[in-house]
C-alpha cells in the first residue's frame, strides 16, 4: 500500500492498470518518499515493444484517479531488475532505487 497525501493506494490496482497496455510486458509499482505528500507513485515497467514514458502515464491517467497515476515511471529491461533468491522481483531494492532516482 502507498500512502500518498493521506490517500491509500494500492500498488497491484496500478501494475494492472500499466499491464492493461500492450506496450507493457511487466510492471512494478513501489512507493517513493514525498515530504510532506508522505508518498509518491512510482513504477518500473518493462517494455513489451518500444514506448515511451509519456505514453504509459497517459494510459494510467485516462485509466485511474490523478493520485493513482505514478509521478514516476522508468523503464528497464527484465535483466536490470533486481531479483530475490526465489527468482521474484526484490520490490525492496526497487524501492530503494526509485528513492534514488528520485531525488536527482
Amino acid at each position: 500500500m502507498i500512502k500518498t497525501a493521506g490517500v491509500n493506494v494500492a500498488a497491484a490496482e496500478v501494475e494492472a492498470t500499466l499491464l492493461r497496455d500492450p506496450a507493457v510486458g511487466a510492471a512494478h509499482v513501489v512507493p517513493v518518499p514525498a515530504g510532506p505528500r508522505g508518498e509518491d507513485v512510482a513504477a518500473f515497467v518493462v517494455a513489451a515493444r518500444p514506448v515511451e514514458p509519456g505514453e504509459l502515464l497517459e494510459h494510467c491517467r485516462v485509466e485511474l484517479a490523478s493520485y493513482k497515476v505514478p509521478r514516476h515511471l522508468w523503464l528497464r529491461r527484465e535483466d536490470e531488475l533486481p531479483l530475490r533468491s526465489s527468482g521474484k522481483v526484490d520490490k525492496a531494492l526497487l524501492r530503494a532505487e526509485a528513492a534514488r532516482l528520485s531525488a536527482t
